[in-house]
């Protein structure tokens, strides 16, 4: 294989803004994009060597178009939202389960960025109606602790789970910790409880109660690197 080389070519739904997520990894590339089927996601399994099989599957999330879609970094969880960006729901990638079911808000709006903490133990997401919410996951371990004790896992987070599996008994989560701005803005977690965002303005770095959460203040700033 060299530098540019296509490797793969894959017909799908129009899909004018580009919506798609994806996790490269030695062998392989896990690709999720729109399907057919409105409010429904493919997932490719696309292989970079012979050693590795390919593989599709779809999952079906909304009952409208989807807006955006955002895999973690090591490709285990998938975030989804529709064009009314009221509900974000993270799927586990490979076993399809729903984990996660965030209420972001009961009026409609359009969802500027969605992100992962590098640990995942956040998520975050921001929309056009100014206002960053922030969702607690369980951390670092999150899909270990789920596969050794699945009550526990959803004690965690606060859920009534009866039946593992099924969206309906997923209870819907506000989000725990809440920033709000004058324009909208890409934003993102770094060093525990501090996100940066980058709007109109310039860039900004706030900061959230991670014990409490609540209502978080940004400020501007010069220079975040230090």
């Amino acid at each position: 294989m060299v530098d540019g080389e296509k490797i793969n070519a894959i017909r799908t739904v129009k899909n004018d803004h580009g919506i798609c997520a994806y996790s490269v990894f030695k062998d392989y590339i896990i690709l999720a994009y729109p399907s057919k089927t409105v409010g429904t996601i493919q997932i490719n399994n696309l292989p970079l060597s012979s050693e590795v099989i390919g593989e599709e599957k779809e999952l079906a999330c909304h009952n409208n178009p989807i807006s955006m879609l955002k895999m973690n970094l090591n490709g285990t969880l998938l975030a989804s939202v529709s064009r009314t960006g009221q509900n974000i729901k993270i799927y586990d990638i490979n076993t399809l389960v729903l984990l996660y079911d965030f209420r972001r808000g009961s009026e409609m709006a359009e969802i500027c960025n969605m992100e992962f903490c590098e640990d995942n133990k956040y998520f975050i997401c921001t929309s056009n109606r100014c206002t960053l919410h922030i969702f607690y996951l369980t951390g670092a371990n999150a899909q270990d602790d789920r596969k050794k004790n699945p009550v526990k896992f959803f004690e965690k987070i606060s859920s009534v789970v009866k039946k593992i599996g099924d969206d309906k008994y997923v209870t819907k989560q506000s989000s725990f910790a809440q920033i709000k701005f004058e324009t909208p803005s890409i934003c993102a977690v770094y060093d525990q409880n501090k996100v940066i965002a980058i709007n109109s303005f310039g860039c900004l770095i706030g900061e959230f109660n991670e014990e409490k959460g609540g209502e978080g203040a940004f400020s501007s700033i010069s220079d975040f690197t230090h």
